[in-house]
């Protein structure tokens, strides 16, 4: 049961850190906040997952809803290439996403990485059963993990 992993290695959509940078005192900065202090979680990252982050803190949109914390998300993008455990691209999944085929870059991560958990409010990736050893939540269901753990 995943509930019962300590630091579960966990691939965390591109969208929920923008959000928890855009909004660090909603659900997604708490569970950004729980790996940065705490170390609750083993974050996986893959090098197309990195530099999405990157093309998405790049846009216009989020550079301006950032502002004068655009200094937050740069240090984030450093934290992620230090912290982070990196694996590798394998560019194949055992569950498309037909609806949304950027997607598949998260379930060939979680993969790669034997990875338990995606946390994500992408609708495409909730929707989908993927594997028997794969849980996809919500940040806030995840939040609920990681405190009913902790």
């Amino acid at each position: 049961m995943i509930s019962s992993l300590r630091r579960p290695r966990t691939v965390v959509d591109v969208g929920v850190l923008v959000e928890a940078l855009l909004e660090p005192d909603g659900v997604s900065g708490h569970v950004l906040r729980h790996w940065l202090r705490h170390r609750s979680f083993e974050m996986v990252m893959s090098d197309e997952i990195l530099a999405e982050l990157d093309r998405t803190l790049d846009d216009r949109t989020v550079r301006r809803r950032l502002g004068p914390e655009r200094g937050r998300a740069e240090r984030l993008s450093a934290a992620l290439g230090i912290l982070a455990t990196f694996v590798p691209s394998t560019g194949s999944v055992r569950t498309p996403v037909p609806a949304d085929p950027d997607d598949e870059v998260y379930l060939a991560a979680a993969d790669a990485a034997r990875a338990p958990l995606i946390v994500t409010n992408d609708p495409h990736l909730l929707s989908i059963e993927a594997w028997p050893e794969l849980e996809i939540l919500t940040p806030r269901g995840f939040l609920d993990l990681l405190l009913v753990a902790s």
